[in-house]
């Protein structure tokens, strides 16, 4: 395992403002291996031979990320399951998106499904 990469947060500080802005139907990219732990999930990439540790909130939007579904419907989902405001369930979609583009663990483009 990636030491390195583990030890990262799964909701790294990102200021505020800052990313697309733009409507997003994220992909998890299906060439990974996951491995559910406890309500949490490790993410083995083996073309980068990385491990990455998702917490349990990272872990329910990677669940979700399906193409289908814009980051509106994700928070939507987020903020049920967590019983959380709208407000923050977005705001930590957002968060985690950015940590997931980040670690190359979604497919590219992500853009409106046909």
């Amino acid at each position: 395992m990636d030491r390195e990469t583990a030890a990262k947060p799964a909701m790294a500080a990102v200021p505020p403002g800052e990313g697309t802005g733009a409507t997003r139907f994220p992909r998890r990219r299906t060439d990974v291996r996951v491995q559910e732990l406890d309500g949490e999930a490790l993410v083995y990439d083996a073309t980068t031979a990385d491990t990455h540790l998702l917490n349990a909130t990272a872990y329910a939007i990677w669940q979700v990320c399906d193409g289908r579904r814009d980051t509106g419907a994700i928070a939507t989902h987020l903020s049920a399951t967590y019983d959380v405001s709208a407000e923050d369930a977005g705001e930590h979609v957002r968060r985690i998106l950015e940590e997931f583009d980040e670690r190359c663990l979604l497919e590219s483009p992500d853009q409106e499904p046909a």
